[in-house]
């Protein structure tokens, strides 16, 4: 399993049978899962873990926030956070709370009820969604840590630039490329029952068009995922 490096026109990933990538960008699978499993796991896996335990350097005892909870990488950076010891509040649509649970969140709250206002403080806040991040900033404790994963704006970006050069509650982003290293760890977490890929479905290549779609339609549990042995 690997994840494709970003090339110079800013585009990751593929829908191929086949294709080359240096030793480095590849691990085994873990042992536990098949290769669908596994399929759902490098990308989200790997942003979670250098997110958490890298960037934010999330501590046992603290305080997490995953914002996005039900996607691919929150849904493992639920999972993570657990791993490492802290408290975790799953920020999400309602109808996947109950999962979020399962996945052992300690406190869950659909996010079209819960404004920022209606929340506690937190050590360390994960979001995967890139808007209102000034929001989600003044719910950090003192010398807390916000990583962001997107920021779908330039004023955003601005904000995030800002944010590590002043006050001492940093917003810190970053784009996952992660070495076999990282790979290796996460497969081991996966062995170890630390953690499991969460598939939201399984799309032959030839409906690529439709698992895109229902990508962008948003709401969904985990990672969609492109079969290639599936070619009826």
């Amino acid at each position: 399993m690997g994840v494709l490096p970003i090339n110079l026109r800013n585009q990751v990933g593929s829908a191929a049978e086949y294709v080359a990538i240096s030793p480095e960008k590849i691990s085994k699978t873990p042992i536990k899962i098949d290769l669908i499993q596994a399929a759902a796991l490098p990308g989200v896996g790997a942003t979670a873990i250098i997110a958490l335990k890298y960037k934010a350097n999330l501590r046992k005892g603290e305080k997490l926030l995953v914002r996005g909870a039900s996607g691919g990488v929150g849904s493992i950076a639920i999972q993570i956070g657990k791993m490492l010891g802290a408290h975790v509040t799953a920020l999400a649509n309602e109808k996947h709370l109950t999962f979020l649970q399962e996945l052992g969140a300690d406190e869950v709250f659909d996010y079209k009820e819960t404004s920022p206002t209606d929340l506690k403080k937190f050590d360390v806040v994960m979001d995967t969604v890139g808007t209102d991040l000034k929001h989600y900033r003044r719910l950090l404790a003192k010398n807390g840590r916000l990583v962001t994963i997107g920021f779908p704006s330039f004023s955003s970006f601005i904000y995030i630039l800002t944010s590590t050069i002043f006050g001492s509650r940093r917003v810190r982003t970053f784009s996952a490329n992660p070495k076999n290293e990282i790979l290796k760890e996460l497969a081991s977490y996966v062995d170890s029952n630390k953690v499991r890929p969460v598939v939201d479905s399984i799309y032959r290549l030839s409906d690529v068009a439709k698992a895109h779609h229902s990508l962008e339609t948003g709401g969904g549990r985990g990672k969609r995922i492109i079969n290639l042995l599936d070619k009826k």
